[in-house]
């Protein structure tokens, strides 16, 4: 449990921390040889903690109300495009917590037939996925017609720093680039969907 921003602060740090560990014994162990299935059993302790860290700094938060307006999420509908699904996974549990209708998919085809049925007011996608990454994504996107979900607002979700112009011209209207504190993903999600509350 977290009972303080010093502790919050102190719990970001060691999930950082944990990442970093993580990728150099994924590297180690496959240089060792190890198969993929004695790489996981390996790594799922690790995988453990950090998911239990995770868990509890966006309790934290959820209780501090950073910086969602729960009463008001509830009307808004996020489509999550991640094909890592304990990332997937995450995300959905934060934004749930804070009020928002969640649908979670795997690939852009995912994506494209969930627009119709779920008619997202938000859609936060990976870049880097199998089959159609999400630059291809968006660029389909905005292609269709309006009323078919070609107006829908999109975060990046990244690893590749690059100008915030970039993203833009890309298709996208806002960015988050790894690793983020969960409150910065509630401040990108609020301040998206505030410019279509506008429109």
């Amino acid at each position: 449990m977290i009972h303080s921003n010093g502790e919050l602060n102190e719990a970001h740090a060691r999930c950082n921390e944990k990442r970093i560990e993580l990728d150099r014994l994924k590297h180690e162990y496959h240089a060792q040889g190890l198969s993929a299935n004695e790489t996981e059993r390996k790594l799922e302790p690790y995988r453990v903690t950090l998911k239990d860290l995770e868990r509890a700094i966006a309790e934290f938060e959820r209780k501090q109300n950073m910086p969602c307006a729960e009463a008001t999420a509830g009307q808004w509908k996020i489509l999550l495009l991640e094909d890592n699904k304990e990332v997937r996974d995450l995300f959905a549990e934060i934004l749930t917590a804070h009020g928002y209708r969640i649908n979670g998919v795997a690939t852009a085809a995912e994506a494209f037939k969930s627009l119709p049925e779920f008619e997202p007011d938000l859609i936060i996608s990976g870049i880097q996925m199998p089959g159609d990454d999400g630059y291809t994504f968006v660029k389909k996107l905005r292609k269709l017609e309006p009323d078919a979900g070609g107006l829908v607002p999109v975060i990046a979700v990244t690893s590749t720093v690059a100008p915030e112009a970039h993203f833009q011209e890309a298709g996208f209207q806002d960015y988050l680039c790894k690793p983020f504190q969960f409150h910065e993903l509630l401040e990108v999600v609020e301040k998206c969907l505030a410019r279509q509350k506008q429109r």
